[in-house]
């Protein structure tokens, strides 16, 4: 006669699958705590977020080949930057968004905000206070100078590195530029990023139009003071003619033909002043850059609000399934023999016959 056969290996995982089912929903407890853990951890983090406002702009810079122009590998280091192998515009340009360097030189633009008008630096100084419920001190002055304080120093230092991590700068394949802040106040983010992209304007066309500023600065000066001899000798000509009117004798007239001489070799070099002068003007408008806003600022800003619904779903989630492992972890402690003895492997069952 043959022993009859025992649940299957499939039979077997229902059966406990029912019983785990079961002693889940009567210890439904375990689950519900871990669940609320989570979500009530999840909640503080996302409570600790700031509300804030993104604002973007965007604008292009004309491509120059850097490598080509005499004197243009320096530009990376009138600019203050520190990486001076690069090949176009564009990429100093980038180095010099991300720059300490620029915040620093764009927090002291003066701007109005609510009705006051103080350097931008002074007004984040206040936001922050307010922020961070303290009292807002060690304010700038407008004709602070790197060097001035230490302290002041360290400080600007450490104001420039926090509104950098608020800050990204972008190239796209296209060539433009994207530029966005993050801030907690809506008409600071926008003012502030405004102001950024006019900072970057002025300190790169001044330096990178420096030497060609020195240039015409010199050919104006120099065209100014021939201008000057060249009139003194022209009123010398006319003194020396002046007195030959009634003049005889050769000898007279010496004073006046040197006086002449004099006039056309001032009036040559002044003519090749006021020509030097044009080319440094020319060389000026060339040298400088054209940077053309494409999307400017608007309001609303996007507004970035505490997230508390993504953060309660992934504590739900999260507490959920650690919970269900829990209450898994505690059913096999408690039935262990029990799933032992169903799932230990067992010897073949022996066929008797009678």
């Amino acid at each position: 006669m043959m022993n009859s056969h025992p649940l299957t290996q499939q039979q077997l995982i229902f059966k406990h699958l029912k019983v785990f089912l079961k002693f889940t929903l009567t210890h439904i407890y375990v689950l519900a705590a871990v669940i609320g853990l989570f979500v009530y951890i999840f909640y503080i983090n996302a409570n600790k977020v700031e509300e804030s406002y993104t604002a973007r702009i965007s604008f292009m810079l004309a491509d120059e080949d850097m490598q080509s122009q005499p004197g243009a590998f320096n530009l990376a280091s009138q600019l203050g930057l520190v990486n001076q192998q690069v090949g176009s515009n564009k990429a100093i340009l980038k180095e010099l968004l991300d720059s300490r360097k620029l915040i620093e030189n764009t927090l002291f633009y003066e701007i109005e905000l609510n009705k006051k008008k103080d350097l931008l630096i002074n007004h984040y100084i206040i936001l922050r206070s307010k922020l961070w419920g303290t009292k807002p001190d060690n304010f700038f002055d407008k004709n602070y100078k790197l060097g001035d304080d230490d302290n002041k120093d360290s400080y600007l230092a450490s104001l420039a590195w926090e509104i950098k991590s608020r800050y990204t700068s972008v190239i796209r394949e296209s060539g433009f530029f994207d530029l966005s802040f993050t801030a907690p106040d809506e008409y600071f983010t926008k003012k502030f990023l405004e102001t950024h992209l006019i900072s970057l304007s002025d300190y790169y066309k001044e330096k990178r139009t420096q030497r060609a500023m020195s240039v015409l600065k010199f050919a104006q000066r120099r065209s100014d003071s021939l201008s000057g001899v060249l009139a003194g000798k022209e009123n010398a000509v006319a003194s020396s003619i002046d007195n030959n009117i009634l003049g005889i004798m050769s000898i007279t007239k010496v004073p006046e033909l040197r006086n002449k001489r004099n006039v056309e070799l001032v009036s040559k070099l002044y003519g090749e002043a006021v020509l030097n002068l044009e080319s440094a003007k020319m060389s000026v408008v060339k040298e400088t850059p054209m940077i053309q806003v494409i999307d400017d600022i608007r309001f609303p800003l996007q507004f970035n609000g505490k997230p508390m619904q993504k953060n309660i779903t992934i504590g739900v989630l999260i507490g959920f399934f650690l919970g269900l492992l829990l209450t898994l972890v505690w059913y096999a402690v408690k039935n262990f023999k029990s799933l032992m003895a169903d799932f230990q492997p067992k010897p073949k069952d022996k066929v008797t016959y009678s």
